[in-house]
């Protein structure tokens, strides 16, 4: 009876957990929406990150979800070395244009690593969830092709909320296909990593960020 009264307590914890990511998902896409109408800029993408973080924090807190809160960190150690990434499609390729005067981290907005890491936390608990009816290889292309069509909608919104924008490459609107292809690429790590980061030991969730941050 204990084991099985504990199975149905992390059963309610990832529906929750689970629950709360898709409410946030939705959240800052209405609220990408509204900035892109209204052509906000940087502030607005600022805003929303930090809402997000948040709340984020909020839940982790009041529930005492500590798996929430690794892949937070895992989201937030990996955004840090994205920003090397960021550079070189500024620097060297030339095709991502940050148009605004706002504070940056290297090239970066100095926003980007913790909107990466609230980014990465929600496609890593759908990942977990995943995990829990899938086989290994079925939860690590679900969650791939999740994130090949969630994240590129950040970048068709982001134009003209004047966030960022590409030029001189082959785009889907204002995605271009080597976005598309690299949010695939970035997700495939995440459902393998679901249950280490369910062990919750900061130390492993922050190395497998620095994997996480070299693989993108």
């Amino acid at each position: 009876p204990r084991r099985a009264r504990e199975g149905n307590d992390v059963d309610d914890a990832g529906s929750r957990r689970l629950k709360f990511v898709l409410f946030t998902m939705v959240l800052a896409l209405a609220l990408n929406v509204v900035s892109a109408a209204g052509r906000l800029g940087w502030q607005s993408a600022t805003a929303i990150t930090a809402l997000v973080l948040v709340l984020d924090v909020l839940f982790v807190w009041r529930y005492r979800d500590a798996i929430l809160g690794h892949w937070l960190l895992l989201g937030l150690v990996a955004g840090v070395l994205e920003l090397a990434a960021d550079w070189w499609l500024v620097a060297r390729t030339g095709t991502l244009v940050y148009p605004g005067a706002e504070p940056h981290l290297w090239v970066s907005p100095a926003y980007m690593p913790l909107a990466w890491g609230t980014v990465l936390a929600q496609v890593g608990v759908i990942a977990a969830w995943l995990r829990t009816g899938l086989s290994l290889g079925a939860a690590t292309l679900v969650t791939a092709a999740v994130s090949a069509a969630y994240i590129p909608v950040y970048e068709h919104l982001a134009r003209s909320a004047v966030w960022w924008y590409y030029r001189d490459t082959p785009m889907l609107s204002f995605a271009p296909y080597y976005i598309i292809a690299g949010e695939f690429l970035v997700a495939l790590p995440l459902a393998a990593m679901a249950p280490a980061i369910a062990r919750a030991r900061p130390g492993l969730s922050a190395g497998l960020g620095l994997v996480q941050g070299a693989w993108m």
